[in-house]
């Protein structure tokens, strides 16, 4: 009862269910996005009489990473959306990772994201990229951001680029 939010999420792992349902499902929907979603709902709607304060998490991850079609989010549910900023130079890429927040927004789900910044695989070079996706994740009522880097960075190099990604994420503009 003294919890602020249950986390429903899932990790790097894909699933796959031969039942019936599932299948039926992931054949009309093209993924297990429609399955997972129902399931996060079903749980925030019974949870809100008795906790109302309380919100449900969740990952936009692996086999649910798609928006789910014809559902409305619980009030309480906030999606977190699983970005790879480092591919936002491609305007491609961020237009589509845009738009599919766009529609877990629309479909009333809270949303924030998880990024990876390793230094091995983000270039030094993203931070403008960055903050313009920052700029418009604090347009579009983004409720905040984790950031995921690994304890072997060399803070002697990477130092000042976390020191400015920190400053970007607490005022994009």
């Amino acid at each position: 009862p003294t919890m602020t939010y249950v986390s429903m999420g899932m990790m790097d792992i894909t699933f796959d269910c031969e039942c019936s349902d599932c299948q039926a499902s992931v054949k009309k929907h093209g993924s297990y996005s429609n399955l997972y979603f129902n399931f996060v709902n079903e749980v925030a709607r019974r949870s809100r009489e008795e906790f109302p304060n309380l919100a449900i998490t969740c990952f936009s991850y692996v086999n649910a990473r798609l928006p789910p079609t014809g559902i409305r989010f619980e009030p309480n549910v906030a999606v977190k959306i699983v970005i790879k900023s480092y591919m936002l130079q491609d305007p491609e890429y961020a237009k589509a990772q845009q738009a599919a927040i766009m529609e877990f927004s629309n479909a009333g789900a809270g949303w924030f994201f998880h990024d990876w910044r390793f230094a091995g695989v983000t270039p030094r070079n993203d931070l403008p990229d960055v903050a313009r996706f920052l700029r418009w994740a604090a347009e579009n009522r983004c409720l905040g951001a984790y950031y995921e880097y690994s304890p072997e960075q060399n803070f002697y190099l990477d130092g000042a680029y976390y020191w400015i990604l920190m400053r970007l994420t607490s005022d994009p503009f």
